[in-house]
């Protein structure tokens, strides 16, 4: 950043964003790309309905981890950055994806999931998505393993297999049509009263199969077909029964769909990323609901925002995975 942003206080701002001229003029399309709060004295408490259209950024975040300030997340120092970069590059995203997250935790995971999907078939035609499929390597058609997942059973025990190891397990339309076509057996059988998930090859899963993003003409038909046909809200439904056994890349559905399990047992080698916004998207595989639940609003907006890297040490200590395990 070659310039000196804004640093309100929470005064200053909540003056601010009562009057709702000056209130209009924190958004994107009024050039205002984020908001910095300097939270070192006061808290800053402002009810949703008033907060601007872009993110909030927290500056000097309280010792207290269950203060609830009205920010989309904190940055550090170190991190600030490649917070405020991340979202000039990608400041439509990033406001909607703060508004979704905003909402998440005040509504069940059902309803989560809709609006999810609502934002994230709006993003779909917007104008960062289409620069970034016009800018991206020609796409090299693959043959795909016919069976994207497979399963056995021991027992009470389900295991699900994620099967394309050929590209990282990347998350495509027929495995998702198998996934959740296997997870209807322990819905209906009770007998079954743990199914865990894996994944074959040298990653759990590497996110959406970026070979069929943007195929999709019909952004609302698409969304149709997500609430219909929704893996993350069977993960959900199942979550108490649910362990994801995650190595290598975890990253986009890989871990939005594995943060439903009741536990996540991750190797030393995985890392975990959400690259949507990069691409002018969101996490649209169920991240906005299931990851607000596991390390908080803040957290998840920063992980997304970022599309930065974390590994199994900073993830067990986030509170992303349960426990760091060998097998």
């Amino acid at each position: 950043m070659n310039f000196e942003p804004k640093v309100f206080s929470p005064k200053e701002l909540l003056r601010k964003l009562t009057d709702p001229l000056a209130r209009e003029e924190l958004s994107p399309p009024h050039g205002t790309q984020f908001v910095l709060v300097d939270l070192s004295r006061d808290q800053l408490a402002i009810p949703n309905h008033l907060l601007p259209t872009c993110p909030v950024i927290g500056l000097h975040k309280a010792k207290d981890k269950n203060r609830d300030d009205s920010v989309d997340c904190y940055a550090t120092k170190k991190d600030l950055s490649q917070v405020l970069t991340s979202i000039s590059s990608r400041p439509i995203p990033s406001a909607i994806l703060v508004h979704v997250l905003r909402q998440s935790l005040h509504n069940d995971i059902p309803s989560a999931l809709v609006l999810e999907s609502i934002a994230y078939g709006s993003l779909q035609k917007s104008s960062d998505f289409q620069k970034w499929l016009s800018e991206r390597d020609e796409i090299v058609p693959q043959s795909s393993n016919s069976d994207c997942v497979i399963s056995s059973r021991s027992h009470e025990q389900l295991t699900i297999q994620l099967n394309r190891p050929e590209k990282h397990n990347a998350f495509n339309q027929a495995m998702r049509d198998q996934l959740c076509e296997m997870l209807q057996l322990p819905l209906i059988d009770l007998s079954v009263t743990s199914v865990t998930v894996v994944g074959a090859g040298k990653s759990f899963c590497s996110g959406g199969d970026l070979d069929e993003f943007g195929l999709i003409g019909d952004a609302g038909g698409a969304h149709l077909v997500r609430i219909s046909r929704s893996p993350a809200q069977l993960f959900n439904l199942l979550a108490p029964k649910m362990t994801a056994k995650v190595h290598g890349a975890c990253i986009g559905a890989g871990i939005e769909l594995a943060a439903f399990c009741k536990k996540i047992i991750a190797k030393e080698d995985a890392f975990f990323q959400l690259p949507e916004i990069g691409f002018g998207l969101l996490p649209g595989s169920g991240g906005t609901a299931s990851l607000t639940r596991r390390i908080g609003r803040y957290d998840t907006a920063l992980l997304a925002i970022t599309g930065k890297t974390i590994y199994s040490d900073e993830a067990l200590e986030l509170g992303l995975i349960d426990e760091i395990g060998s097998d």
